[in-house]
């Protein structure tokens, strides 16, 4: 009596050893996640998007620095005749 009641619970804790991570595994009560692909996908958009923002950041700064006033450092050193006339239209 006692062998087959030790059988039996031997059996019973090695039942729930394999159930644990198979149930751990299982998708019942969990959203679907995605896929490797859409999360490869998805981290792909990401990296577009950030390096689309840093360039249009980049953009801006540029043209900023383009309104400004043209820097001459030879002007001081030059004189009135060294200047080339404007070309005419």
């Amino acid at each position: 009596m006692m062998t087959i009641l030790k059988t039996l619970l031997a059996g019973a804790v090695l039942a729930a050893c394999f159930a644990g991570p198979s149930y751990a595994q299982s998708q019942i009560g969990k959203a679907p996640d995605a896929t490797p692909m859409q999360q490869y996908e998805e981290g792909q958009q990401r990296e577009r998007e950030s390096i689309d923002k840093q360039y249009r950041s980049t953009l801006q700064k540029t043209r900023a620095n383009d309104t400004a006033k043209a820097n001459d450092p030879w002007a001081n050193m030059r004189g009135d005749a060294d200047v080339k006339p404007k070309a005419k239209r």
